[in-house]
């Protein structure tokens, strides 16, 4: 009886990091093929939770990419990601990109000015304009 309820708080234990490595953030990986850095920044980013998928581009496309994504000439390096929304250019650690996508979501508000409380702002007497406070 003790082994099967020792199975049972082992599995219960072990679940929440399951159920982690199951969720992995997906992160679309734009790179040039034959290039070994890219990948072990692929393998770092899977290590550390994420779900990388690479896509080889030509330079000139890959270049075009970088361009409409607004990343600065100073900035550039031979890939490019893209993540819930933001680009992430170059070796960044998955460390910082957790830090960027978990304080993003947390810090900002976007509210109405002067809308009541107590009703919904699309009823709002006064046409306010939003504001994104930190």
């Amino acid at each position: 009886m003790k082994r099967p309820l020792a199975a049972l708080a082992l599995a219960l234990a072990l679940f929440p990091a399951a159920q982690a490595l199951a969720e992995a953030t997906p992160i679309d990986v734009r790179k040039t093929s034959g290039c070994g850095c890219c990948l072990a920044w692929m393998e770092h980013l899977e290590e550390n939770g994420f779900a990388p998928t690479g896509q080889n581009m030509f330079a000139g496309l890959l270049v075009r990419f970088k361009l409409d994504n607004s990343v600065s000439q100073r900035m550039v390096s031979c890939h490019t990601a893209s993540v819930d929304g933001y680009v992430i250019e170059g070796h960044v650690p998955a460390s910082d990109i957790r830090r960027l996508l978990a304080s993003v979501r947390t810090r900002w508000v976007l509210r109405c000015p002067r809308c009541r409380s107590d009703r919904p702002a699309w009823i709002s007497v006064t046409a306010a304009r939003p504001s994104v406070c930190s």
